[in-house]
């Protein structure tokens, strides 16, 4: 039995730091609450007492814009700020049993990666991360999207130090929602249904805030929200085409990717496509799947995944 577990976290479970002995932190997003509700209070009032947007949505773009333009990738489909990444159990979210892992583990990893960027990159940093840990041996415990790193480096370089795998949540369907802020059909309805999936306590109160914000004004919100966001990050990132519905992605890429010097973008998408398309020929019998609401991960099903792995411990 493996004594060695390696955590691959999920999309956005990784923090990100500029390169440099004092690079600012690029994400979790460093956001000053007073400052943010400085700015919002006066387009947010004008929006309250007379229901039309009156520079609402335009303060909101500015404000995305600050934040994601950091993050932003090149044309070859990798970011244009150097900056690297770590991660642990904190932001693994408040679910994770760390106590329950350690007891049942002599050695516990948890993988940061740049989830922006490929997973097929990512696997690549993944294999040099467990010969720069001399592992032999492991077992493999992935959330959400950190499933496609796992399958990306076993594509490429085997399953020798896989003992067991567990996959929680692998979302190998991918986000409508992703697809649909590729093609333009992201709508404010889709946008709260996710935020009403989504179980934290900060987005219950922008749901809240949000029930008071016209339809209209919020539709015409999430359309310039996405235009930034394609313009900043989405387009460039092929981490973020990795969290599109699969089955749309080569249509998408096709149309969106279809400029000759978005080639290099293009060919990690596609890359990580091929990982995909093969999957069923890497989920052997050591690696099994447990399924969540990928929004929703509770205590039961971090439990339930882990009883995947050195079930006779």
């Amino acid at each position: 039995m493996a004594e060695t577990l390696i955590v691959i976290p999920g999309f956005g479970q990784s923090a990100l730091r500029e390169e440099g002995e004092n690079g600012r932190p690029l994400w979790p997003p460093q956001i000053d609450s007073d400052t943010l509700i400085g700015r919002m209070k006066g387009p947010f009032m004008k929006l309250f007492f007379f229901r039309r947007d009156a520079g609402f949505s335009d303060t909101a773009e500015a404000l995305l814009g600050e934040y994601s333009a950091p993050l932003a990738f090149g044309n070859d489909g990798e970011p244009k700020t150097p900056r690297r990444a770590w991660s642990g159990e904190k932001l693994l979210g408040a679910a994770y049993p760390g106590d329950e892992v350690r007891a049942r583990y002599e050695n516990v990893h948890v993988f940061g990666y740049d989830f922006l960027r490929s997973p097929v990159d990512n696997a690549e940093l993944l294999n040099a991360f467990l010969e720069e840990k001399n592992v032999q041996k492991a077992d493999f415990l992935t959330v959400q999207f950190g499933a496609g790193v796992l399958l990306s480096c076993l594509s490429a370089h085997g399953s020798d130090k896989v003992d067991r795998a567990s996959l929680l949540a692998p979302c190998f369907q991918g986000v409508g929602l992703v697809a649909d802020a590729y093609d333009g059909s992201l709508t404010g309805d889709k946008v709260k249904e996710l935020l009403g999936r989504i179980d934290n306590k900060q987005i219950a109160g922008m749901r809240e805030i949000l029930k008071m914000v016209p339809p209209e004004v919020f539709d015409a919100l999430v359309q310039k929200l996405v235009g930034r966001g394609l313009d900043d990050v989405m387009l460039r990132s092929p981490g973020v085409w990795a969290t599109a519905d699969p089955a749309r992605v080569p249509a998408l890429a096709a149309k969106k990717l279809a400029d000759p010097e978005l080639s290099a973008v293009r060919e990690k998408v596609e890359a990580y496509a091929a990982v995909l398309a093969g999957r069923d020929s890497l989920l052997s019998d050591a690696v099994a799947v447990t399924d969540a609401d990928p929004m929703k991960i509770g205590p039961d099903d971090w439990l339930k995944a882990l009883s995947h792995l050195k079930a006779d411990a």
